[in-house]
């Protein structure tokens, strides 16, 4: 007779039961999951029972990690059998003809139906007994399959949140597959190990690889030599660890040096992108050309091609300026009329006029002024003053298409020993100007612009002139006569005060004055003009201009600003039509949301 001993008929009854533990817990059910014969599912209580038994009497299947003492079922199907034998290498004879001979009822092994066998190559109850399977990484329907497996949803069902992408390739879900799964900003790549990433790590891409959806990524052939991830049209990389709004992300530009042409400014607070200059500061900055911003024409930053220099440095240790020939930076013309007469011969559109102390940059002689049909530019960088003579007119346009700013016009005064008898600045019949940041004071007259002009002005101070006349009589301010026909006609955002006769006379009654501060101008604040009241502040016939900070001539010291008590200060809704910026180049509004001040000058500033 053949004998076993006891513990080898427990590897048996182990084999059988321990085994599907580390498949599935047998001791539990439900409509899925089924109890192998001779149990039946309690699905109220959700337990594997006898079929005849009570609730109570579960199967009981021992922990896979701890010594197997199972409860085995008794041949009448009530209770449960307790197993014991010695442990050690002690071997207890048994009658294996009779263990062979017991019905099948009393067997210790135990049927369960092939599909859901524990023992079975990929069956399972939860994903960590899957875990270590490659591709069939997750557990459904006691199976382990990947994500993408049939009747999964198309991996829908097995993905979570944090990884909603599933792998084809291996079975897994991931956070990603392609660039557009990764919807940050900050982290708007899909690196090959399908993490989203920032810009700046190194498996970032912006090109699929061959063959392998891992990668992900749009294909593009214009790829940045430093910074794969940033293709052509956003060829700089901010870096991730930096506070920037857009850390992590491709960008046009890092810094102006990036930008060139018509948007030679990159903006570094939000969007990094390259834009149109706004300001001198700007191009100054960029330590090119002469420091000037087109910001009148297409938003350049000027060049050394299209510009003639002015700077008077007549009578200073190692004067350089020029008389005649080609002018540079480091060889300008002593005059104005010198630099615009070789602008016109050379067809160059820009006239930088330098100044530099109280006697470089003071002009003395008188800029008659022919332009060609398209645009001259003349612009003052460091404060220039042009000082004409008691019987010569400052600045004369006779012709063509003038652009004048940041000048300063500066006549003798009623102080002087012979006082002038002409205007600060004149403009002929059928020339178009532009005065943007221009301040006339001691003239003759302010500006007088002759009917059949044309005439776009902001942002300029006319005061302490003397009287004049102009199209419509005597004035000192300013004169403005009927615009010819198809020119422009504003007059918006000026200052005009302390004149010494009219403040603005106008020859067509319907011209209107905007958003300006006319006051203190003897005789009367305007003469046949259409006062916006709801932008302007005027008062006739005051002795102080209101909360205006000076009456000096020197724009050095700042004049005619406002200050908080002025009327003008905070008066007009942003949503108005303005100009960008002020007298001193500042923004208007001073701060986002906030009020435009009336007059040449934005409060606060």
């Amino acid at each position: 007779m053949r004998k076993l001993s006891v513990h080898s008929i427990l590897a048996i009854a182990l084999y059988a039961l321990g085994c599907g533990a580390t498949r599935r817990d047998f001791s539990v059910c439900d409509s899925t999951h089924s109890c192998p014969n001779p149990y039946t599912c309690d699905l109220y209580h959700g337990l594997c029972v006898l079929s005849d038994g009570p609730v109570e009497a579960p199967i009981v299947v021992p922990p896979t990690d701890a010594p197997a003492e199972p409860d085995l079922p008794t041949a009448d199907g009530g209770g449960a059998i307790d197993l014991q034998g010695q442990t050690g290498d002690t071997q207890l004879p048994v009658d294996l003809a009779q263990a062979d001979s017991q019905a099948p009822t009393d067997s210790l092994l135990i049927d369960r139906p092939a599909d859901i066998a524990p023992d079975s190559p990929g069956t399972c109850s939860s994903d960590d007994q899957c875990s270590g399977l490659g591709t069939t990484p997750y557990c459904v329907g006691s199976m382990c399959v990947g994500c993408n497996a049939a009747g999964v949803d198309g991996g829908g069902h097995a993905c979570p949140a944090t990884t909603p992408m599933c792998n084809s390739i291996t079975g897994r879900c991931v956070a990603c597959l392609q660039n557009s799964d990764c919807p940050l900003g900050a982290k708007g790549f899909c690196s090959a190990q399908n993490q989203c990433v920032g810009c700046d790590d190194p498996g970032a891409t912006s090109a699929s690889s061959t063959g392998s959806i891992d990668a992900g990524g749009a294909t593009d052939a214009s790829i940045d030599a430093t910074s794969p991830a940033c293709n052509a049209s956003v060829p700089f990389c901010v870096p991730s660890a930096s506070a920037s709004p857009k850390a992590g992300q491709c960008v046009g530009c890092l810094s102006s040096a990036d930008c060139s042409g018509s948007t030679p400014i990159c903006d570094t607070t939000l969007t990094f992108t390259c834009g149109a200059c706004t300001s001198d500061k700007e191009c100054a900055a960029k330590k090119s050309g002469p420091g000037i911003c087109m910001l009148h024409q297409d938003g350049r930053c000027a060049s050394d091609a299209e510009t003639i220099y002015v700077q008077n440095t007549t009578g200073q240790a190692n004067s350089s300026c020029i008389t005649s020939g080609t002018s540079s930076a480091s060889a300008p013309f002593c005059q104005p009329q010198a630099g615009i007469n070789a602008a016109l011969a050379t067809g160059k559109s820009l006239v930088v006029l330098i100044g530099s102390s109280s006697t470089a940059g003071v002009f003395s002689s008188v800029p008659s002024l022919v332009a060609s049909a398209s645009q001259l530019s003349i612009i003052g960088s460091q404060s220039p003053i042009i000082a004409p003579g008691a019987s010569d007119i400052g600045i004369h346009i006779v012709a063509g298409n003038v652009y004048l700013r940041g000048l300063e016009v500066e006549g003798g005064g009623s102080g002087a020993a012979v006082p002038p008898n002409n205007p600060g600045i004149v403009v002929e019949a059928g020339v178009t100007v532009v005065l943007d940041r221009v301040y006339v004071t001691g003239a003759a007259g302010g500006l007088w612009v002759k009917s059949g002009a044309g005439f776009d002005i902001a942002n300029s101070i006319f005061a302490l002139n003397l009287p004049g006349t102009g199209d419509y009589g005597v004035f000192s301010g300013v004169s403005l006569g009927s615009a010819g026909a198809g020119l422009p006609s504003r007059f918006w955002f000026n200052t005009v005060v302390n004149n010494e006769q009219i403040g603005v006379s106008c020859k067509n009654n319907l011209q209107p004055l905007v958003g300006v501060l006319i006051d203190g101008n003897t005789g009367d604040t305007v003469s046949e003009c259409a006062v916006d009241n709801a932008t302007s502040v005027t008062n006739a016939n005051d002795i102080d201009p209101p909360g205006l900070t000076s009456t000096n001539t020197s724009t050095a010291t700042s004049p005619y600003h406002l200050t908080v008590s002025s009327p003008c200060a905070s008066f007009i809704p942003a949503t108005d039509s303005h100009p960008p910026d002020d007298f001193d180049g500042d923004p208007r509004p001073a701060t986002a949301g906030g009020k435009i001040s009336c007059g040449a000058v934005q409060y606060p500033y």
